[in-house]
């Protein structure tokens, strides 16, 4: 998971806050930004990733995790769309697709409803007639087992498509929408349906509990990745802080709340600078610091040469995985 901002350091000489989506790529960049988003946002909250074309990576996974508690899926019903002008969906074997020991096509996007690694139940196509014609491409699938499939407490990756980038710079939305959402209670002998999800709505006092601040959809470049750490939509809130201090050399202090950073763990802020005269490229590792309360990760940089005060620098934040 990166976000990246790049910074001048002669405007900030305290605490001033910059918006990590204020994102500053070079001339050879290009930056498609993919929204994932539902009609379900209290289950599926939505949020946008900007996948630099500098990556390498030809593919954008979109990935919808879901967290309940107590219940098994059911069945659900749903349709995907997207924009064929920008993405392509991967009928390449064993990304979305693969062939059973039948012979037969299955899905691998369903990731929830697998039951001893096949899937189970599962109804789906990938170019419905009703979207046919137009630049919007479709998904639609359903998917029923009276057993109920695993149950989805921690992060479960709910659904996942893998696509082919076709216009690496713009906007784009990949939707999600869910019709039915239904789950039995783990452990019931008798198969006693309770739903989540209805008619394209959120069932009001279901007793079916669900995490908000583990339910994301997320999009990230290259294929389906179950370690994926998501960040949901507060993430937008996510601010670096500067304390720059006057030394013969410039040392910066850079620092990033903890509450914004989701799951994010063993974080990384990496500084670049390059020109025909010195380049800079050097990893930070970070120590806490609380500020008025509020707890921080702190990142330092020694070295600025207060010449080059005026240069623009890219701080790029990520986790290991």
């Amino acid at each position: 998971m990166k976000k990246c901002i790049s910074v001048l350091l002669c405007l900030i000489l305290a605490f001033s806050s910059v918006s990590l989506f204020a994102v500053s790529a070079s001339a050879a960049e290009n930056i498609l930004t993919v929204n994932a988003t539902s009609n379900i946002p209290e289950l599926f909250p939505g949020s946008s990733m900007e996948i630099s074309s500098a990556s390498g990576s030809n593919q954008v996974t979109v990935t919808y995790w879901y967290n309940t508690k107590n219940y098994c899926m059911l069945n659900c019903e749903f349709t995907l769309t997207y924009d064929r002008n920008y993405l392509e969906y991967d009928h390449t074997k064993n990304v979305n697709e693969k062939l059973n020991d039948r012979g037969n096509l299955v899905p691998l996007f369903v990731k929830n409803a697998f039951v001893k690694g096949e899937p189970k139940g599962i109804i789906f196509n990938t170019n419905p007639a009703s979207f046919a014609e137009g630049n919007i491409g479709a998904i639609k699938a359903n998917c029923t087992n009276t057993n109920g499939y695993d149950v989805c407490e921690g992060k479960s990756a709910f659904i996942s498509v893998t696509f082919n980038v076709k216009k690496n710079s713009g906007e784009t939305n990949v939707n999600l929408q869910i019709k039915t959402l239904g789950f039995r209670k783990d452990g019931e002998t008798t198969v006693n349906p309770v739903y989540l999800v209805s008619k394209s709505q959120i069932v009001k006092n279901s007793p079916v509990e669900y995490v908000t601040d583990k339910s994301y959809s997320v999009a990230y470049a290259g294929p389906y990745n179950e370690k994926y750490v998501p960040v949901v939509d507060n993430d937008k809130n996510l601010e670096i802080s500067m304390n720059l201090e006057l030394t013969v050399n410039l040392k910066t202090a850079f620092y990033v709340k903890k509450a914004a950073v989701g799951d994010m763990t063993d974080l990384r802020m990496n500084i670049k600078y390059s020109d025909d005269y010195s380049t800079v490229d050097k990893d930070l590792t970070y120590s806490e610091a609380t500020v008025d309360g509020v707890e921080y990760y702190k990142f330092v940089y020694e070295g600025v040469n207060p010449q080059r005060m005026y240069d623009e620098y890219k701080v790029t934040v990520s986790t290991k995985l």
